[in-house]
Parts: C-alpha cells; sequence; structure tokens
C-alpha cells in the first residue's frame, strides 16, 4: 500500500491529543461527606473497574477515528507492481488542445474548460513531488520547463484559446524529441483534446518501442459535430497592381454543416470601407467560388478583407489580404523599331515604354524585349541572365540572320533551349496552350474557329527546360517559357516581323504580348497563413541592421505589441523568419511592407473522432492508452489503469464507524468517564 498524499500522515502527531485526555484525567472532583461509607466500598470498586475498562475502550476507538480519517486523507492505494504503467515516472506531461474547435459548449463549459478540469484531476494523482510540464498547442519554449504540481494547477487558470493547429502526430514526435534530447527513463505524458478528424492522424503515430520513453494518455472528450461556414481560400486575379486598375477578387466559401444556405451576404472592405456585395448560395457539403471587384484609387499597399457572418464559430470568416499599388510597369524595348511593339505600348497608362540599345543600364525594368539583335555580346549575355534570375521578364525573338552562338550562350545561362538549324519554309500553328497564365480569362468557349499565326521561317530548339505554348505539327515550337530563379525567359523562335510571322496581325498577338509585360513584375503574396514558426520572402529589400518593428495595423492595434522578427538576407532577398510571435490574424507592417495573416482553416470542419474510435485506431499500440469514459472521474480511471486500488473510502467508512461506537460507548455505557 502507498500513499498519493504522504504530507497528511503528519497528522498522526493528533493521535496525542486522547492519550494525553485518557492519562491524564483532567475532570473536577467534588467531595462528598458521608456518617458511614462502609456498605459503598463495595460499590465504590466495581464501578472503577468498569470506568477504567469503558476509558481504555473510548480511547482505542478515538484512536481508531482519528488514525483512519489520517489515512484517508493520504489517500492510500493498493498498486499492482506487475503492472507496467505503475512504474513511477520521472515526470508528468500535459498537453492541451487549445485550438479554436476547444470553444464549442457544453453542458459543462467549453471544452476547454472541460479540459482544464480533467488536467486538475491528473494532478491529484500524482505525489506533490512529482515534476509537471503543461503545453499547450502555441508550443512556446517556456513551456518546455519542469515545475511543481502547485505552480501547474496555478497555470491551468492563465490558458486561453490560441490560433496555433497542430496535427496529433507533429504534437508526439515533438515531445519525443524533447524527452530524448532530455535523456529521461520514463514519462506519463497526458494529450487532452476533442480530437478534430482534421489533425487527429492517428495512423501517423508510432508505434511500441518506437515512443520511449514516453508513455501516452489520450484523454478525447465528448465533442459533437456542429456546422460551420467558412471563407477557405482568397485569390487576387490582376496581372499588376496600379492606381486605375480593377481587382477581382475571388473568394472559396465552404459550408461545413447539414443546412443549405441561401443568399449569404459576402462583404469586400478595403481600408474602413464596404467596396463590394455579393449573396451567395451554399448547399450543404459544398463549397462555391464567388468574385469581388473594387478599383484601386490610391497608390502604396491597399488592406483589405473578405468577411461572412456565422455564429459562433467566427475565427474563419474573415480572410485578409494586402497588395502594393505601385507604378506603371517599367518596359525597356530594344528593336529596330518594330511599329507592331510601338502602337501596342506607347501611350499605355498601364506601362512605361522605353526604347534602348544592347548597352542600356537594366536596373529598374520589370520588363525586356529584344527583337532581332544582330549580335549579344557574352558581357550583355551575362547581366540578362543575373537580370531574369532577380525576377525580370525577358522577350526573346532571335535575327533570322543573327549571330545564333551569341544568343545561344544567354539561353545556356538561363538554363533554356539552344537554337539549332533555321527551317526555311511555312509552318502553321496548331495548337496553343490555353492553360498557360498568360492566356486566362483570353478564351471564352472553345474557340474552334480561332485564326492561328503562321511562319515563314524558324529556328528548331534542342535541350533545356521549358514550356510550350505556341507550336507546330511536326512538333516545332514558335513560343517556348522557361522559369529562371525568380524570373522568365519568353522564347520566339521567329523574328517579330510580318514577312516571317502572321503573329503581329492577329488577335493573339495583343493579349499574348500585353500579359507577358504586365506579368513580368513579381506579386507580393497576398496572404499568408499563421502555422506557428514560418519564413518568408519579403517584396521590398528591408535592411535587418536597421532594426526595423512588426507591427499591427487596424483598430485593436493597440494590443499587440510591436515585435523585432528575424530578418536575414538571402540571395539579394529579406527573409522574416516568424518563431510563433504571431497570434491574431489581421493586416501587418515590417519596414515599407505590409503583410496579411490569416488562421489556418484546418479546424473549419467540426467533426470529430469519438473516444471508442481512437481507442480503436490505438488497440495494437501498447504504448498508448485512451481514457474516456464519461461517468466516472478521469482521476478515477487513470487508477484503475495503473492497477492502484484505491483504500480512501473505506478508511472513511472505519471513522465513522469508530465514532458510531464512541457515540454508543458514551450512551449506553454508563456515566462519562
Amino acid at each position: 500500500m502507498t500513499f498519493m498524499h504522504p504530507g497528511y500522515l503528519w497528522a498522526l502527531f493528533a493521535l496525542l491529543v486522547p492519550i494525553v485526555i485518557h492519562l491524564f484525567n483532567f475532570r473536577r472532583y467534588r467531595k462528598v461527606y458521608f456518617s458511614n461509607v462502609e456498605r459503598l466500598r463495595e460499590l465504590y470498586q466495581e464501578s472503577h473497574r468498569s470506568r477504567r475498562m469503558r476509558s481504555w475502550w473510548l480511547l482505542a476507538v478515538r484512536l481508531l477515528a482519528v488514525t483512519a480519517l489520517v489515512l484517508a486523507f493520504a489517500h492510500p492505494v493498493v498498486v499492482d507492481e506487475e503492472a507496467q504503467v505503475g512504474v513511477p515516472p520521472t515526470g508528468v506531461i500535459v498537453y492541451i488542445d487549445n485550438s479554436f474547435s476547444m470553444e464549442n459548449a457544453g453542458s459543462q463549459g467549453s471544452q476547454l474548460d472541460v479540459a482544464c478540469q480533467k488536467a486538475r484531476e491528473i494532478a491529484s494523482t500524482y505525489s506533490p513531488s512529482t515534476r509537471f510540464m503543461l503545453l499547450t498547442g502555441d508550443l512556446r519554449g517556456e513551456e518546455f520547463r519542469w515545475i511543481n504540481r502547485d505552480e501547474y494547477v496555478g497555470l491551468l487558470d492563465d490558458i486561453s484559446i490560441g490560433s496555433s493547429s497542430r496535427r496529433l502526430a507533429d504534437v508526439v514526435q515533438r515531445l519525443h524529441t524533447f524527452l530524448t534530447r532530455q535523456g529521461m527513463d520514463a514519462c506519463h505524458a497526458f494529450v487532452i483534446s476533442d480530437f478534430q478528424r482534421s489533425c487527429a492522424d492517428l495512423d501517423a503515430l508510432p508505434c511500441g518501442d518506437s515512443l520511449l520513453p514516453l508513455r501516452l494518455t489520450f484523454v478525447p472528450l465528448s465533442a459533437v459535430a456542429s456546422d460551420n461556414l467558412s471563407i477557405d481560400t482568397l485569390r487576387l486575379d490582376a496581372p499588376a497592381y496600379f492606381v486605375g486598375g480593377t481587382v477581382g477578387v475571388e473568394a472559396t466559401l465552404s459550408n461545413y454543416g447539414d443546412n443549405d444556405i441561401e443568399n449569404l451576404p459576402v462583404r469586400l472592405f478595403v481600408g474602413d470601407r464596404e467596396r463590394a456585395l455579393a449573396t451567395v448560395d451554399l448547399p450543404a457539403g459544398t463549397s462555391v467560388t464567388t468574385t469581388l471587384h473594387f478599383t484601386i484609387d490610391r497608390p502604396w499597399w491597399v488592406d483589405g478583407y473578405v468577411a461572412i457572418a456565422d455564429h459562433p464559430v467566427t475565427f474563419d470568416d474573415s480572410y485578409y489580404f494586402t497588395l502594393p499599388a505601385d507604378e506603371a510597369v517599367r518596359l525597356l524595348v530594344v528593336d529596330h523599331h518594330n511599329t507592331f511593339l510601338e502602337k501596342l505600348f506607347d501611350g499605355d497608362t498601364m506601362v512605361a515604354f522605353d526604347r534602348g540599345s544592347e548597352d542600356t543600364p537594366l536596373d529598374g525594368y520589370d520588363a525586356i524585349i529584344i527583337d532581332s539583335p544582330m549580335s549579344l555580346p557574352s558581357g550583355r549575355a551575362q547581366s540578362l541572365a543575373q537580370w531574369v534570375s532577380q525576377g525580370g521578364s525577358l522577350v526573346l525573338c532571335p535575327a533570322a540572320d543573327g549571330d545564333v552562338a551569341d544568343v545561344n550562350l544567354l539561353l545556356s545561362l538561363l538554363e533554356a533551349p539552344t537554337l539549332g538549324e533555321w527551317v526555311n519554309r511555312p509552318a502553321p500553328v496548331t495548337a496553343v496552350d490555353r492553360n498557360h497564365a498568360l492566356f486566362r480569362g483570353v478564351f471564352v468557349g472553345s474557340n474552334d474557329e480561332m485564326e492561328l499565326p503562321s511562319t515563314q521561317g524558324h529556328y528548331r530548339t534542342t535541350g533545356g527546360v521549358s514550356q510550350s505554348i505556341l507550336s507546330f505539327a511536326d512538333g516545332g515550337d514558335l513560343l517556348l517559357c522557361t522559369p529562371h530563379d525568380r524570373g522568365r525567359l519568353y522564347l520566339f523562335t521567329t523574328p517579330l516581323e510580318s514577312r516571317w510571322t502572321s503573329l503581329p496581325t492577329q488577335a493573339l498577338f495583343v493579349p499574348l504580348l500585353y500579359n507577358m509585360v504586365l506579368y513580368s513584375r513579381p506579386l507580393p503574396a497576398a496572404c499568408h497563413t499563421l502555422c506557428g514558426e514560418q519564413s518568408l520572402f519579403l517584396s521590398h529589400s528591408v535592411d535587418p541592421t536597421a532594426m526595423p518593428l512588426l507591427k499591427r495595423l487596424g483598430g485593436d492595434s493597440a494590443s499587440f505589441t510591436p515585435l523585432l522578427p528575424d530578418l536575414r538576407n538571402n540571395g539579394g532577398r529579406t527573409l522574416l523568419t516568424l518563431h510563433g510571435e504571431v497570434h491574431a490574424a489581421g493586416h501587418y507592417s515590417i519596414g515599407s511592407e505590409h503583410i496579411a495573416f490569416n488562421y489556418d482553416r484546418r479546424e473549419s470542419p467540426l467533426t470529430f473522432v469519438t473516444a471508442g474510435e481512437v481507442s480503436d485506431a490505438v488497440a495494437d499500440n501498447e504504448a498508448i492508452r485512451v481514457v474516456g469514459h464519461a461517468d466516472k472521474p478521469l482521476d478515477v480511471q487513470l487508477r484503475e489503469l495503473d492497477g492502484a486500488a484505491p483504500l480512501w473510502r473505506y478508511f472513511l467508512l472505519v471513522a465513522l464507524a469508530a465514532l458510531l461506537a464512541e457515540v454508543l460507548l458514551l450512551r449506553f455505557g454508563g456515566r462519562k468517564s
């Protein structure tokens, strides 16, 4: 027999109190004078013996009552020494899922409140000297420390809902890695969660000895599936952002409930103003994409979000985005006064059109078109390749009678197909890759009768990595696209002259060349998902030595303490690394750049794995046990699993029986001693 709370055994010193009282009878006597006591002597002797016997019995039952009561408070248990789980742990880790799904309310309050109560019951099954560690879904560095039981219980009152959504296998792996590095022999770990299906990847859990020294206990909560609407994804449909331009915001909404939703309002806010409104019908279990448009009316960063109204789960009802409304796209054209290019771009407010020569500096340009170069020096090829790798878009149209070797040097630097022999015969284009980004929104319907361009001569290409956009029937290509680092190369196999190709006079020419230029500027990501530790590249270069702060924008920015983030220069770009410091969705700024963060939508489907399903999934895993009986307190279930039979109830009955015996002795045993 062992005691769960041995500190109460110090109260056994209280046994001295009835012993002292019985040994030193502190009662006061009163003298009574009799003229003749000879007849009373025999009666007195007999009564004295009975009183002494009753006094000893009273002492015994009082000592028994005090002893049984103290032992009951010390919580005695009988432990099965052969049970594996009965091995005393070197530490106890309790992980509480505090994700958004734990906000769901039940008969006993929110799921998070129930989880904290069960965490307290876990503490009561271990001795006060046990080391504890309390972890939440945030898994912050300061949580990985050993604390005593009193501090552990106090920290339970400070747990609140967080934005982190962790997969179960990731949590278990994190615990195992920590204990392995600590070199611990045995540790009991408890995972208290609603076991949402989107996060409870039970099939990915390690098995058997691979979990040692970790011994896991899953505590699934009784969660009920509920309806929920969510804005799952958001995409900005625009080739470039500029003042006066129109941006399409494509939002995908999902209905994770069993009821159809009709005429759901979807609102688009830009800044503090509502700029667009749409209504959608969401049948149960489906997703719908709707597009809202707005016009950029001011330069610099534009911060907005799409919102719906859905209660009580609200974390996925808003989706934030941000975009830079920069100046017009800067285009450099190096050609022999191609009239088609001049008519297409000259005077366009969206494109800043410049003409240059082979030695024009490349800095500051987003796109470059080189048409029919007679020569391309190696130094110029090197600078062009470097410019493309930094994010520029190069459109190259080789001359029919130019120096192919010079052009191939540039193509090899860009890992693109090189030019081979010149085919001096007509060739019509027979295939168009309509799924390419250059043709987004260009084709409507099948367009079977669309007139395709043809060439009077073209180069064959060999090797390299490319994507065919316009191709001939014999397998050759008129237009190829080759990504290279942050930029891309568009390679025509013939000059953009009317004597060599009919493309400049075709309807396909305008959207093709125009989108090459508009898509040339690398657009920053419109939004990011909060996922604990993450890294992202900034679209504008930020000097890390200036120690810029990450600040929250908007009405509730006062509650956010500016952060000094981890910034590093990587390949000419600034890499921002977050170590879980950002917990709230919204708009943020660092230096001259704005960033939009959104909550992970992984927990939007509010469906859960039952305790029975969890037990079945880990039935063959000896290192994992499941405690999920709602009709029994958690501490009782844990002791039963540990092979420990609690005896405090029996000692309490013994104490009550002893007190009853004392009452009977005093009532029917004669005069009080």
